[in-house]
């Protein structure tokens, strides 16, 4: 189903529908493997000046100098 086929599931601009896409990578990091999940929404009306895709990480990269929880 495309998000389009969606466009009449949201009633009122506040409410938030989105599809989710999850990713996965095995990272090596001082030789042990380090599994990183990302999670992707795709919103079906994002406010207005808002993305329509907005993405996360679940672990923190760069811990040595300044721990960093990627999203945008």
């Amino acid at each position: 189903m495309s998000m389009s086929e969606l466009a009449y599931i949201q009633n009122h601009p506040r409410e938030q529908f989105a599809r989710v896409h999850y990713f996965s990578i095995n990272k090596l990091q001082d030789g042990a493997e380090i599994e990183m999940n990302i999670t992707v929404k795709e919103f079906l009306q994002p406010p207005i000046g808002a993305l329509q895709f907005s993405a996360q990480a679940d672990k923190q990269t760069n811990q040595k100098l300044a721990p960093y929880t990627a999203s945008g």
